[in-house]
């Protein structure tokens, strides 16, 4: 993320396997900060296959990464990988009450999306 190919993702990956569980001071894991960032599918994909729990774990806004996908007008394949992971993640609500589905309405996102 943060412009990371999945190359160099897979790369720090094998290096350090337990780094895409690690938490940073807010809460937030490696999956968190590629959808915060709106990294592409591929590298979102990387780090679910590192750590699937991680789609479910909130940060300290209590926001998933499918909320800041959601927020950041991520592509429908970045949502499906995550939903796949973690469906229970739709119904989850943020610090503000917000479900990932408010996130993907104000970012005016696609009817697949939304969908």
């Amino acid at each position: 993320f943060y412009g990371s190919s999945e190359e160099v993702i897979r790369t720090l990956l094998r290096a350090y396997p337990k780094g895409a569980q690690c938490l940073d001071d807010e809460g937030r894991c490696a999956l968190s900060y590629s959808c915060l960032k709106a990294a592409s599918a591929p590298v979102v994909i990387a780090l679910l296959s590192a750590f699937p729990k991680g789609a479910m774990v909130k940060d300290n806004e209590e926001r998933l990464p499918l909320a800041h996908a959601c927020s950041k007008g991520a592509s429908e394949k970045v949502i499906i990988a995550l939903l796949k992971v973690a469906p229970k993640a739709a119904q989850a609500r943020d610090a503000q009450g917000r479900l990932a589905l408010h996130h993907a309405t104000r970012k005016s996102a696609s009817a697949g999306v939304v969908r």
